[in-house]
């Protein structure tokens, strides 16, 4: 009996996520504009990539199911920034995101709270996180590659299930790829 109604309830959430109603707009800017790419071509003779893509939506339950609420991590706002250089062998990439509020439940609570093995619930802060990519083609067999993510080592809420998830750190890796 508890198996099936569990079944139901996730039937319910399933087809109330199916009918959410859904608002907002995206953007992507990357260099199309002749002239100007040809200059940040000319940068010597190595090619600058800027790129910029924002989204601004706003997800709600319908009607009847937590009565017009946001859905549970769901930011309004998401927004990416990022500029490339490349060179020769050489590649690099600085990246920023950022991540509006966004509730870890449904009835949009706002404290944080929650006990245990339990869904938490609460408002979890905006947050934003930078990266640094880079790669070197050391033959046409051998390229090297090493990124630091979260350069800033930005500490923020990931997630609120049974907890609060902490985002992860600053973080370094580095990798070879080999071409038989």
């Amino acid at each position: 009996l508890t198996a099936l109604t569990v079944d139901a309830a996730r039937a319910r959430v399933a087809d109330a996520l199916a009918t959410a109603r859904l608002q907002g707009s995206e953007w992507l800017d990357g260099v199309t504009d002749p002239v100007l790419d040809a200059e940040l071509r000319a940068l010597d003779d190595g090619v600058l990539r800027p790129l910029a893509e924002a989204e601004l939506r706003r997800a709600l339950y319908p009607l009847g199911i937590d009565d017009g609420s946001r859905l549970p991590y769901s930011p309004e706002l998401l927004a990416n920034l990022s500029v490339g250089y490349a060179s020769g062998p050489l590649d690099v990439e600085l990246s920023w995101q950022y991540v509006d509020e966004q509730y870890g439940s449904g009835d949009n609570s706002v404290p944080i709270a929650g006990s245990g093995n339990a869904i938490w619930s609460g408002l979890i802060p905006s947050y934003n996180v930078t990266d640094l990519t880079g790669s070197y083609a050391v033959n046409k067999q051998l390229k090297v590659f090493a990124a630091v993510k979260n350069l800033a080592d930005e500490r923020y809420i990931a997630g609120l299930r049974q907890g609060i998830y902490a985002g992860p750190e600053r973080a370094l890796e580095i990798g070879a790829k080999y071409t038989f």
